[in-house]
């Protein structure tokens, strides 16, 4: 039971992604978050922009990044707002 339950996790686990919006005029958007902080938060979103980007051979161009932290806790998403270019 506990070996079935440990593949279960780690299934669903290695299938998590971010999921990208398209917000019009070439512009899209996608959120990360982190138990480590904004910059964790950050990097984590800027990696699922590039991802997104290099299936059309392009790379990320941010225009912003929004934060949110949780007061009085490490933990942080941040929203990547970009173009692929």
């Amino acid at each position: 039971m506990r070996v079935a339950l440990s593949i279960a996790i780690v299934a669903v686990c290695g299938c998590a992604h971010n999921s990208v919006s398209d917000l019009g005029n070439g512009r899209h958007s996608v959120v990360d978050s982190s138990a480590r902080g904004a910059t964790y938060a950050r990097a984590g979103a800027l990696e699922a922009a590039n991802a997104y980007c290099a299936r059309y051979g392009q790379k990320a161009v941010v225009e912003r990044f929004d934060d949110d932290r949780v007061p009085d806790a490490l933990e942080a998403s941040s929203s990547v707002v970009f173009r692929c270019r």
